[in-house]
């Protein structure tokens, strides 16, 4: 029986003006045996300037970097850019998400409920690195029931986990002096097939694989990072030899991230060139909704050893162009194409300024698409008000974050229209005291 995953809640503080814990909604306090997340699958935040909407997509990515990536904390690189985005009040990043794993779309009285927080700071050396994290279960009403530990580690050192002896002296063995740059669901994962086999490990693994299966199914687009390759595990990574159905399901999807289109130019494994052409198959068709007079999208290829170097080429009947030399419309859908087929197909998504480059009368149209025939997640910064259109009437879908730290969430009051009070500065914390005489003396004229 195929499990889903549903993203419930998202908090955080630490990421660049974000001093103070803000936490994001995704479905209601209480989740009983009929969970229905129809009416929530699709979130807009909305904002000044500076307010911090793009803080919550950067805190996501790097949460799903955390649990992931093998090397995300030994990177200088990495090492670089959290000193720069970690505020500077605060010198540290708390992260922390709920999510339910359910085996039915119906009445389902076996439903697990998850919490996974992470916390990192500097050390002495100023490096960043994990000084706590936590996993936590439970089954029944989300409301009422207590959480119970998967596990726990504080500064390095596992503090509880749900295995027997035998096993915790194993995983004790397998982390040990690796639990400040990894989480140890990533180190879990190297040696996940073998380990499910321990006696008295099972659930505990399982546990884990869910915790690994939701950061899968989460993508993130940010627009400084359209430029780069969102690979969260290394693409040379092996599993353990095993003909278990967790080494094929883990595959699967690494070699269903090598698929994905970017920003139109791609190095793949020539033996992954199949499946590519039926990605860009599917783009194609996305783009002639916006393009009518679009032919056909070609796969420009050269050879480079074990690889295929790849461009995308606009055929137009009498023209062809290079997928780079495309208006900047075209080129922020073709980089969106897959994070919107994620959100459709049932994967979770956060996607940072959804709206630049797209007319806002398609931003509205593919908002509604996903409200009424996806089966995902979706949630977006903007500042189109043309999805409160859309939005308006569905829980949990208009949210506010104000420059001081406080989300507001859009509640139905009467016929006012959302989009009507947020251009009058009527939501609550969020006035836009600005006026065109305020312009006078600094702007010329």
């Amino acid at each position: 029986m195929k499990s889903y995953y549903y993203l419930l809640r998202f908090a955080f503080n630490g990421i660049k003006n974000i001093e103070n814990r803000i936490e994001l909604e995704f479905y209601k306090k209480t989740i009983d045996k009929t969970f229905d997340p129809e009416k929530y699958r699709v979130k807009a935040i909305y904002g000044e300037n500076g307010s911090g909407k793009t803080a919550i997509i950067t805190a996501v990515k790097i949460m799903k970097e955390l649990i992931l990536s093998d090397d995300y904390l030994t990177d200088s690189i990495n090492q670089a850019k959290l000193h720069k985005i970690v505020n500077i009040h605060t010198n540290k990043v708390e992260m922390s998400m709920d999510f339910i794993k359910r085996h039915s779309y119906e009445t389902d009285e076996n439903s697990i409920v998850y919490r996974f927080e992470i916390e990192i700071e500097p050390n002495d050396c100023g490096k960043y690195e994990i000084v706590k994290e936590t996993l936590l279960a439970k089954t029944g009403e989300y409301s009422a029931s207590k959480f119970r530990i998967i596990y726990e580690c504080r500064n390095g050192i596992i503090i509880s986990a749900a295995m027997e002896d035998d096993a915790y002296n194993v995983i004790l063995k397998q982390s040990a002096n690796l639990l400040t740059s990894k989480s140890l669901t990533r180190i879990c994962l190297d040696r996940i097939a073998d380990n499910l086999k321990l006696k008295g490990a099972a659930d505990f693994y399982k546990s884990v694989l869910d915790l690994l299966y939701v950061s899968f199914n989460i993508n993130v687009s940010l627009e400084e990072s359209d430029q780069h390759e969102e690979y969260f595990i290394n693409k040379e990574f092996e599993l353990v030899k095993s003909n278990s159905d967790v080494e094929a399901s883990y595959r699967k999807m690494l070699r269903q991230m090598d698929l994905k289109i970017k920003n139109g130019r791609k190095s793949l494994y020539k033996d992954l060139y199949d499946g590519y052409k039926d990605e860009v198959a599917k783009l194609e068709n996305f783009i002639k909704l916006f393009k009518r007079d679009l032919i056909s999208i070609e796969i420009d290829k050269k050879e480079n050893g074990l690889f295929y170097e790849t461009s995308l080429v606009m055929n137009y009947g009498e023209y062809s162009i290079d997928s780079e030399f495309e208006s900047t419309g075209i080129k922020k859908l073709i980089r969106l194409f897959n994070y919107l087929n994620y959100a459709a197909s049932g994967g979770i998504v956060f996607i940072d300024e959804m709206d630049s480059n797209i007319n806002d009368v398609y931003l509205a149209i593919i908002i509604e698409f996903i409200v009424e025939y996806g089966r995902g997640q979706l949630c977006f910064t903007t500042h189109n008000t043309s999805p409160m259109s859309v939005l308006r009437k569905n829980k949990k879908s208009i949210d506010f974050i104000s420059t001081d730290n406080r989300i507001i969430n859009w509640v139905s009051n009467g016929n006012f229209a959302p989009e009507s009070l947020y251009r009058q500065g009527m939501i609550e914390y969020l006035p836009f005291n600005v006026e065109p005489e305020d312009f006078i003396g600094v702007l010329e004229g």
